[in-house]
């Protein structure tokens, strides 16, 4: 988005919500291009594969932790499991691996909540033209861009390829990245590839109870939750400090019976799989 089409709609925002959400959406798009820059300045020092391998090594010698998980794996999760959006004070985008304290994943926003979700409803649940939601219609008259899209040429294509990904959605379903991309996504980041390009399933992360927090693919989320399909891919980014001490406890377990109340009712999280035979529970 271009630096005039920015402030034109921090000004909209200002004048429809307020100085502070104007305040907070300058704030939010200042992360995001900091953190986008930063990125591409790491990546002609450090290939993203090195530094994940850095990220997870500093993680398991500083921290302590042995029950790191593998930061390509894919789990397979309910829509319905997935509520609530990170916080704004998560760790960036680009976090992946990362184990991270602090009150991150505390009073988080509802993903229902979402503009692209309410829109997405209007349009394939309610059966509005497109031109009849108030997103669409926040795009062609109040300076609000959908991923690049700014002319209503750009915006009417991009809302027909919404039609296109929901009717393939609902035809084939949700496929993971490495049949997707026809590859594994490691070998992909190893060879010099961007992570952000190659790990491209539902991104999460997990709060400290093991809630899952919505990061990333909105679009697609809000089509899974519309046609209420059963279970879909995702990649987890983020795990909150005291989540990963409920999976230290299960991987250093011999059996289930060593396990407090707490730590035995997370044995079927989908994120405690991985080390659930070490004790013993099927």
């Amino acid at each position: 988005m271009s630096l005039s089409r920015q402030l034109r709609r921090i000004y909209e925002v200002q004048k429809s919500q307020g100085n502070r959400e104007a305040f907070n959406r300058a704030v939010k798009q200042k992360k995001i291009s900091t953190s986008k820059k930063l990125h591409r300045i790491r990546r002609w020092i450090i290939s993203d594969w090195d530094f994940l391998r850095f990220r997870l090594w500093k993680q398991s010698l500083l921290g302590g932790y042995d029950a790191i998980a593998d930061p390509f794996k894919t789990i397979w999760i309910s829509p319905t499991e997935i509520r609530y959006l990170s916080s704004k004070n998560r760790p960036d985008q680009y976090a992946v691996g990362k184990i991270e304290g602090g009150d991150w994943d505390q009073n988080c926003e509802r993903f229902v909540d979402m503009y692209i979700f309410k829109c997405l409803s209007d349009r394939f649940v309610h059966g509005k033209e497109w031109s009849e939601t108030k997103f669409i219609q926040d795009c062609l008259y109040r300076h609000r861009t959908w991923r690049g899209c700014e002319t209503p040429r750009e915006i009417y294509n991009r809302c027909r390829q919404m039609d296109e990904l929901y009717k393939k959605i609902d035809r084939e379903g949700f496929k993971p990245t490495e049949i997707m991309m026809n590859g594994d996504p490691k070998s992909a980041i190893k060879n010099g590839g961007d992570i952000t390009e190659h790990l491209d399933n539902i991104m999460v992360d997990i709060g400290r109870d093991g809630q899952f927090l919505f990061v990333d693919g909105k679009h697609r989320l809000s089509i899974a939750k519309i046609l209420d399909i059963d279970k879909i891919p995702a990649n987890i980014l983020v795990r909150h400090k005291e989540w990963q001490t409920v999976r230290e406890e299960v991987a250093q377990a011999s059996s289930a019976d060593e396990l407090n109340d707490r730590t035995y009712n997370y044995l079927q999280h989908p994120d405690i799989a991985d080390i659930v035979p070490n004790t013993g529970h099927q």
